[in-house]
């Protein structure tokens, strides 16, 4: 028998601030993005590259407002991700157990969530781990700002 597993992340990467959106465009990709419930949104602030058409456009964002509009996306992003993660608390997945240079080991779950774990483990090691709890991460390790802890 066969088993197959279904990875459930569903990642979104939007270049937004594009030029000539208007305010009432922007929140109909807020909208659009609230109606699909990406589990998370990578974005980036739309950036003129000479020689491209978008560099010559009329109606270009300021940098001021492609800032505010990242941070709206980064918060929808955060909620969702954080959403995500809670949902996955009392179950079980397998994992790469990595050990970042600091100590700490993380195990990256097969759905792509990062696991903080106590245990002394074999680096590249495939692990199970039971997700027990969210939390903010605080401190100097270059994950998402929401991590789970065995």
């Amino acid at each position: 028998m066969k088993i197959l597993k279904l990875i459930t992340f569903v990642l979104v990467i939007l270049c937004c601030n594009s030029c000539s959106k208007d305010e009432e465009e922007f929140n109909e990709t807020i909208d659009t993005l609230k109606k699909i419930g990406f589990t998370k949104i990578h974005t980036f602030p739309y950036s003129k590259r000479k020689g491209t058409p978008a560099a010559i456009m009329d109606n270009q964002v300021s940098p001021e407002e492609k800032k505010k509009r990242v941070h709206r996306i980064l918060d929808l992003s955060n909620k969702y991700e954080h959403n995500f993660y809670e949902s996955k608390i009392g179950k079980i997945y397998d994992g790469v157990v990595e050990i970042h240079s600091n100590g700490t080991t993380i195990v990256h779950t097969s759905n792509f969530i990062p696991v903080i774990i106590n245990d002394i483990v074999e680096e590249g090691t495939i692990v199970d781990v039971k997700i027990e709890k969210v939390e903010d991460l605080k401190g100097g390790l270059d994950l998402p700002k929401h991590m789970l802890e065995q």
